[in-house]
């Protein structure tokens, strides 16, 4: 279901497009205010777009039942727990906010990553730090 209303919402955006065009691709400068916790207090404008498109659809997609307000990235929630435990819209929403911060810090955790398993990668430990999601750089 979840991928389905994903799949909607991008074709309703390149439907949509204004004829101004694309904004800047740099997310350094297309930073908006949004839904991180502490320094993580901005989402690249391409991301702040499909979050705002997402949350026409919130009732449709289970709405937030596992949050005071939007979702936020508050820890690493391990793949079971995120299929099984959270709404569609809370699962497609911390999912788009956890590429949003890939995006923002992936120089510094690719520069991280040492090829080890995870318990001994910084990289990968900062990838689950700061975007929620969980990688083991050991694997094939």
């Amino acid at each position: 279901v979840a991928a389905t209303r994903v799949r909607e919402i991008s074709a309703k955006g390149k439907s949509s497009s204004s004829s101004a065009g694309p904004p800047s691709p740099s997310h350094c400068t297309n930073l908006v205010p949004s839904h991180f916790e502490g320094d993580e207090d901005v989402v690249p404008y391409a991301f702040q777009e499909i979050l705002n498109e997402l949350s026409s659809m919130e009732l449709d997609l289970g709405g937030v039942r596992n949050f005071t307000g939007l979702p936020r990235i508050e820890r690493k929630v391990k793949a079971q727990d995120f299929r099984t435990g959270y709404t569609d819209f809370e699962y497609v929403y911390l999912t788009i906010l956890g590429f949003a911060r890939l995006h923002v810090h992936c120089e510094e955790i690719v520069s991280l990553n040492n090829g080890r398993k995870h318990t001994q990668n910084p990289g990968v430990q900062m990838l689950e730090s700061k975007t929620g999601m969980t990688m083991h750089a050991d694997r094939e």
